[in-house]
């Protein structure tokens, strides 16, 4: 039981240690300066200090055996300070300029310390994105979706706020070392005694580390059952108020909704908690030390008052890295699935040489003896699902069908010949050229594909068709929606081209969506086309303008179909029929 005690409380710490390595790295020479200009302030702060003890001593005309009661004797020298006033009129002057000067360090330091703050969770998140796109399809797809949405907002999120209390407690530790050394100048037995009481006082704050790191890993999983039920939610809602199932639905909600709100509560509780125990303990170590000066170690007037400023002093720093520690400990779990999402995309990342080879492939579509599958039986180590044993050639320009009932291996087949996927065994060859890692980014170049339920993003019409194309022209979009058949919907909307068409398409029926889907890959002027029940949403009538057209298409390119309906298929010359993750049929339309 003691090392399962041992190991939860070395998480946290262990956990902030990494952390402030992980800021450092980022920060580089930044966090160099900004650290040098927390100094600066530090010690301007610090001399405004030792200032009060000649102060004091001109004040009260009472002489402190100290050094620092004769600090400021050579510039009483230099300007001929004889009276008592001109004395306290130049000590003055120069705490008011180091005030200035702290200002200054301050606000340079505040700015300095915002670029990083901002910029080191940004740059986690912008790694995972790029992550996200150079992974492996294979590796992506298996990735859940709630998991990445959580990390993306939440944990980026908390990972932000654990680099702003990060620093925020870096620059209190830094005042804290600062006066504690200004403290031991002045009295050095005083000095260690009161830092002595706070080491004991943070050996006592130790045990809420543990508390605060397991409140914010459940938390983090909570966020995560949430984003997975709001997705099943809305992606369900349709079915479930057609069938009178909301219900349930929402009491499953509610009841993640509630976990994770209990859990919030603890943590702001057990911080309210213990900031009043902290306000108590400051109260009751200020008493201690006041006393020990005063009562055992008799200092002198002169000395005492800066010593008792400073006292009062520490308790600012002492409170925020006390509370700085407990809320890093929180947001700690954040930044561990944070970076535990960057590693393994970082291992699913495709070579390098994907993004070498960009001379374009031409030429037939080989399949030769390809066999993928999806797992293994766990009780007969059979392969289940996928596609084996495929010699297809397909030839340029040719308009070709797919069928086949579901889990035929249909979706198999057309991730192999976008490049989605590699073959297990066997290749596939476009021209003479085998599709290997080093020239599948070249082949999707050329290439464009539409699903059955395209992606739209929440924009103008004329936005989603330039992601195909940034460049393209105005003739360029008309020209692919009139060859879609979108071309009435953009003209007949009162904004045109820049129609919002909502989320995912949502403010546009599924054959229009199809529509502006099939018109953006067309700007792509691919090679390859792939319809994969791109026109199930459409009559037949209309479905037969689209291929009409597509065929006269100059260069035509070569247009793979996969489709259910047999009136779809009738324009290929070919059609391949799969069953079991084999082609069982070619047959003529």
């Amino acid at each position: 039981m003691s090392d399962a005690r041992d190991s939860a409380l070395s998480a946290p710490l262990r956990g902030g240690l990494e952390l402030t390595h992980d800021f450092a790295r980022h920060a580089g020479t930044n966090g160099l300066r900004a650290a040098a200009l927390v100094a600066a302030a530090a010690v301007t702060d610090n001399f405004g200090v030792l200032l009060l003890v000649p102060f004091l001593s001109v004040a009260t005309a009472s002489p402190a055996d100290s050094w620092a009661a004769s600090l400021a004797a050579p510039l009483f020298s230099l300007l001929d300070a004889q009276t008592r006033l001109a004395r306290l009129s130049i000590l003055l002057a120069v705490f008011v300029a180091l005030i200035g000067l702290r200002s200054a360090a301050d606000a340079a330091r505040t700015r300095a310390f915002l670029d990083l703050r901002i910029g080191f969770a940004e740059a986690h998140r912008s790694r995972i994105l790029h992550g996200l796109a150079a992974a492996s399809w294979e590796r992506a797809a298996k990735l859940q979706h709630a998991r990445v949405t959580q990390i993306l907002h939440a944990d980026i999120l908390l990972t932000g706020v654990a680099a702003n209390v990060l620093v925020d407690c870096a620059v209190a530790l830094v005042m804290l070392v600062n006066q504690a050394a200004i403290a031991a100048l002045l009295s050095p037995l005083f000095t260690f005694v009161c830092l002595g009481l706070i080491g004991l006082g943070s050996i006592v704050a130790i045990g809420l580390l543990r508390r605060s790191y397991a409140l914010g890993a459940a938390i983090a999983r909570e966020g995560q059952n949430l984003n997975h039920l709001v997705g099943q939610f809305l992606g369900g809602l349709k079915l479930a108020i057609s069938q009178d199932m909301q219900d349930g639905f929402v009491a499953e909600f509610q009841h993640t909704l509630g976990e994770l709100q209990k859990r919030q509560r603890r943590f702001l509780l057990q911080q309210t908690g213990s900031r009043q125990t902290l306000s108590l303990a400051i109260g009751v170590f200020g008493a201690l030390c006041a006393f020990i000066g005063v009562g055992l170690l008799e200092l002198p007037t002169p000395l005492i008052l800066p010593l008792l400023l400073i006292l009062a002093r520490l308790g600012g720093p002492v409170r925020t890295i006390m509370q700085g520690a407990q809320q890093i400990a929180h947001a700690l779990p954040a930044w561990e699935r944070v970076r535990a999402l960057e590693t393994e995309l970082a291992s699913a990342a495709r070579s390098p040489a994907c993004a070498q080879a960009r001379a374009p492939l031409a030429g037939p579509i080989r399949f030769v003896d390809v066999a993928y599958f999806h797992r293994l039986d766990e009780l007969s180590d059979e392969a289940i699902g996928g596609v084996r044993g495929l010699d297809i050639v397909i030839a340029e320009g040719e308009f070709l069908g797919v069928a086949g009932p579901s889990g035929a291996g249909k979706t198999t087949f057309v991730d192999l010949l976008v490049g989605l996927i590699s073959p297990q065994s066997g290749a596939v060859i476009i021209g003479e050229t085998p599709l290997t890692a080093s020239n599948v980014s070249a082949w999707r170049g050329d290439l464009a594909y539409v699903a059955q339920d395209p992606f739209l993003f929440h924009d103008s019409l004329r936005r989603n068709l330039l992601w195909a194309d940034p460049r393209a022209s105005e003739a360029d979009l008309w020209r692919v929606l009139e060859i879609a058949g979108a071309d009435a919907l953009a003209r007949a909307a009162p904004a045109g081209l820049e129609t919002l068409v909502g989320e995912r398409g949502a403010w546009l029926s599924g054959g229009e969506r199809q529509r502006i889907a099939i018109a953006r890959a067309l700007l792509r002027r691919p090679r390859l086309l792939v319809l994969d029940e791109a026109t199930s949403a459409l009559d037949i009538a209309s479905e037969d303008a689209i291929f009409t057209r597509l065929s006269a298409l100059a260069p035509k390119p070569t247009i793979v179909v996969v489709a259910h309906r047999r009136e779809t298929l009738r324009r290929g010359a070919r059609v391949l029929q799969f069953s079991e993750g084999r082609v069982t049929t070619t047959s003529s339309a």
